[in-house]
Parts: structure tokens; C-alpha cells; sequence
């Protein structure tokens, strides 16, 4: 029974315990005599009162809890709140009875996000709790909110945990993280965190600097390689370490000052990444048969092995660390190799990724459209899956330009292979993309041009890619105040943090 149907009934019962007593004491002197009507009148007015006694104990207990309320009451109603918004399907939110307080809230582990449960006890007074698990549409994102302050504000239908917290503190934080993404919300009794993750650029503007735990994900990853194998960064530093690291180093490695500045770094690198890579089964000194570089990186390994307390010095580590971001930069398949630009990588702090860069291209360069096209022309003819193609395709598409296709296919040919002469074209826009990508060469194939294509993008993209990782951060939002439910749509809504779209000026003032 909820707590308007108690309060009603309390009423009732009172008004009959007090009937009961003047009815009683009414016709006392007319039944003073009669036992079984004084035990009768008894029983009722005992019974009467415990009924009160419990109903009110009922009342008491069904106001503990955080209450439910209904989106047109307003979800922020004062200045040191913020809102933390769960979408949530309309069907889901039926289940939640909005007459009971919520004494308990939890959420699963942030590991699963597609898979959100909000689990949840409602209060029913001297009744057992009421257990809910109401599954979270974790595909439209989390959002933390302020200034919702009527049903306008509301975006889909939701829950909202109401929180008193800081807003001015909370604001700082989110604003000064690059695309922050809410995880989970984490919550203990009434206090409610959220699990976010943001990227964390590698420059000089970062307010953290990239720990080992970083470099170890960075130096994993695959470099352009000419010999066969699949390099990672960490095979073309440690080559290029155990190369200039001179070998007399290695014959007095205990005289840790006398050594060279090669021989310190090396030390540093096996440290910290291991000699694993190097020394092991099918490692870089296996692949490469170089014995003196093999010599030199066991030398190393056994120092470092055998010594209480290797020497190495925090200078030679940042020279090592920014010797693995050089290398990121000039050799990484993810900054230098065309076919790895379907991974949109980010080219801006504001959170503009290499998409948003090509369609401002597209957009705002007379040519560029026809070299995407050329770029990508291969895969769309073919049919093949190339992912790069396919996504300069689709920006194409989004930008309305797919009609390039159609105008370069008059300057390239039905076989890749066949060199054909250049041509001067009545299309003045076709002359300047073959002068400005072949440079003066006056035979070209299918496959020269569509290089030279994939290049010039690469040379526009190369200079904005960023070195970066995610990070994972819990984010303290304060002691939860209620739960506001809405199965509205509306506008108009204030956003701390969630996916949003960068004002076109904002983007070219963040990539420039």
C-alpha cells in the first residue's frame, strides 16, 4: 500500500478509534453490567489502535528512500545541482513504481557498457522490498546535465539521479577533457561517481604526462616496413639503440658515468619495455641474424639482470620516450599509411578527427573532392572492401559529392595497368588535379595516379595526427537527492558533457 492510500487509511482509522471511544463511553452506564459487550468494545478498540500503531510505523518506514518523481515537477530546481541522465525505453521505465522510495541503487560493471542493468529496491514499508533490474539503452550514451528546468529540456525518455555537487568543479573537468565519454554510472548508497574515459594528447599542452603504461601500448604498434616482417616501434628503436650504442660501453658497463649516451638510453629502453622483443623466440635479433647486435642487447639483459640496482637515469628515459614518439610520427602505420586512415584518428584537441578535417577539404578546396575520388576510385569500381575507400566514399557521399566519381572517370582507364599520355581536358578542374598530382609527367596509369592521390591526402592528414591514449577516470558528482523519470522527448537541453556536434568555426579554429 503507497503512502496516499496509507494516509487515507490512517485517517479512517482514526476517526473509527474515536467514534469507537465516545460510542463506549456513551452507553457505559447502559453496559456497565454487561461483561461480553465490555470485551467486545475491547477487542474493537485494541484491535483498532494496533491497526493505527502499524499503519503508522507503515507510513514512517515508506518514507525512507530516495522518491520518484514525474519530469513535469522540473529535474533541477537549484543552482548546486546536476543530473545525470540514463536512457531508458519507455517499456523499461513501466516497470518502476512510482509510489514507493528507492532505498537501494546500483549499476553492473562498466566493462559490459552495451549491457548497463540499473538494479534497484523500492521501498514498501513493512512490506518486503520490491526488486528491480531495469536495463539501460547504454547505445544512446550517458549524459551528465545542468539547468534542466522543464519538460523542453528533455531529450529521450530516461532516468534521472538528481545529485547535489559542485557544478562549477564538475564543469572544469568535463570541459577541459577531450571527447569525455561516460561509462557507467558507480554507485555506493547515495553517492553517485561516473566512469569516463577521455583521450589524452602527448604534447606540451597536456595537463598529465603519458606514463610507462602508455609508451608500453605505444611501442606495440606496427611501423611501414620494407623487409617482410611486421615491425612495431619497439624493433626499430631497439635497432637503432644497439646500433649506435658503441661497444666499448658494454666492456665497462660498472663505470655507469663513463658510459655513452646511447648505452644509458638502451639501458633505460630494455627496463622499461623488456629485452624480450629483442632476445626472444622469433624477436629482432633473430629476424635480423646481426650477432654483434644480438651481443650487444645480451650484454645489456645480463647487466640488468644480474645488478642489485641498474643504472639509468630519468633524463635518458624522456630521451627514450621522445625517441618513441619520433618514431610514431615518421615510421607508425597509423599516422603514414593511407590504408589506415579509416580509423579516424583524432587531429584536434576540441575532438575533431581526421573526417572532419577531409570535409572541410572537401568543402572548402576546389580540387580536393576529385582527388578523394581518385583516391578511392579503385575500390568503387571493383567492388573491393578497401575500409580506407570505403570511408572517403562515404564522406564524399555526406558532403554531396559522389558526383566526382563520375567526372574523374574520364582520366582513368579500364585497366589499372596500361600508361596512357596525358591529355588536356575541355573540364579546366580535371587539367589542375593531373598538374597538381603528377607534376609535370606526361605518361601516367590507373595505378600512378590513384598513388599519387592516396599520397597528397596523406600529406594534407600527416601534419594534424596526434599521439594520444585513453584514459579511464572516476568522476565524484555528489550525494544523490532524487530520481526524476521521464518517458518525454523534448529540446533545448543544457549538456555538461555528451556527444555533440562542433560548431563548424569551432573546428577549423581547433585544427589550424
Amino acid at each position: 500500500m503507497n503512502k496516499s492510500r496509507s494516509c487515507l487509511l490512517l485517517g479512517i482509522l482514526c476517526i473509527l478509534f474515536i467514534t469507537a471511544i465516545a460510542i463506549f463511553f456513551s452507553l457505559m452506564q447502559q453496559f456497565h453490567t454487561d461483561i461480553p459487550a465490555i470485551v467486545t468494545f475491547n477487542v474493537v478498540l485494541f484491535l483498532l489502535f494496533l491497526s493505527i500503531v502499524i499503519t503508522l510505523i507503515h507510513l514512517i518506514m515508506l518514507d525512507r528512500g530516495l522518491s520518484i518523481e514525474h519530469v513535469e515537477k522540473g529535474v533541477i530546481d537549484s543552482p548546486g545541482q546536476v543530473a545525470v541522465f540514463l536512457p531508458v525505453s519507455s517499456r523499461e521505465i513501466s516497470k518502476m513504481d512510482y509510489r514507493y522510495n528507492i532505498v537501494d541503487l546500483a549499476c553492473n560493471s562498466i566493462l559490459n557498457q552495451q549491457d548497463c542493468v540499473l538494479t534497484m529496491k523500492q521501498n514498501r514499508g513493512i512490506l518486503p522490498y520490491r526488486d528491480l533490474s531495469i536495463q539501460l539503452d547504454s547505445t544512446q550514451g550517458f549524459k551528465l546535465l545542468y539547468d534542466i528546468r522543464n519538460v523542453d529540456g528533455i531529450p529521450s525518455s530516461g532516468i534521472y539521479i538528481v545529485a547535489k555537487g559542485n557544478v562549477q568543479h564538475l564543469k572544469s573537468i568535463t570541459e577541459g577533457c577531450t571527447d569525455l565519454k561516460i561509462l557507467c554510472p558507480v554507485l555506493k548508497g547515495k553517492h553517485l561517481s561516473l566512469a569516463c574515459k577521455y583521450v589524452e594528447f602527448c604534447d606540451g599542452i597536456s595537463k598529465y604526462c603519458f606514463t610507462k603504461e602508455n609508451f608500453q601500448e605505444i611501442v606495440n604498434k606496427k611501423v611501414i616496413s620494407s623487409n617482410g616482417f611486421e615491425d612495431t616501434i619497439y624493433d626499430v628503436v631497439a635497432y637503432k639503440l644497439l646500433s649506435l650504442c658503441p661497444m666499448t660501453d658494454l666492456v665497462n658497463v660498472e663505470n655507469f658515468q663513463s658510459t655513452s649516451e646511447h648505452y644509458k638510453m638502451l639501458l633505460a629502453f630494455f627496463s622499461i619495455f623488456g629485452s624480450r622483443g629483442a632476445l626472444g623466440q622469433g624477436g629482432l635479433c633473430e629476424r635480423i641474424h646481426d650477432p654483434e647486435l644480438e651481443y650487444k642487447a645480451l650484454c645489456v639483459e645480463t647487466y640488468i639482470l644480474t645488478s642489485v640496482t641498474p643504472q639509468y637515469d630519468p633524463e635518458s628515459e624522456r630521451k627514450v620516450f621522445t625517441m618513441i614518439q619520433d618514431t610514431y610520427f615518421k615510421c607508425s602505420c597509423e599516422v603514414n599509411d593511407y590504408n589506415s586512415l579509416y580509423e579516424n584518428r583524432y587531429v584536434g584537441r576540441c575532438g575533431e578527427h581526421i573526417s572532419d578535417l577531409m570535409r572541410g577539404r572537401i568543402r572548402n578546396e576546389r580540387l580536393y573532392k576529385y582527388i578523394c575520388a581518385i583516391a578511392s576510385y579503385s575500390s568503387i569500381d571493383s567492388g573491393m572492401n578497401n575500409p580506407t575507400d570505403m570511408f572517403i566514399d562515404e564522406l564524399l557521399h555526406v558532403e554531396n559529392c559522389a558526383y566526382a566519381y563520375d567526372i574523374v572517370f574520364s582520366i582513368l582507364t579500364d585497366d589499372p595497368k596500361t600508361v596512357i599520355p596525358r591529355l588536356y581536358y575541355v573540364n579546366q578542374e580535371l587539367n589542375d588535379v593531373l598538374n597538381l598530382l603528377l607534376e609535370g609527367v606526361g605518361f601516367y596509369s590507373n595505378a600512378i595516379l590513384i598513388s599519387a592521390a592516396r599520397e597528397y591526402i596523406m600529406q594534407q592528414c600527416r601534419p594534424h595526427m596526434k599521439l594520444y591514449c585513453e584514459r579511464e577516470y572516476l568522476l565524484d558528482v555528489g550525494i544523490i537527492d532524487r530520481i526524476v523519470v521521464s518517458p518525454s522527448v523534448g529540446r533545448n537541453i543544457s549538456v555538461i558533457h555528451g556527444i555533440q556536434v562542433h560548431d563548424e568555426h569551432v573546428q577549423n579554429a581547433c585544427v589550424s
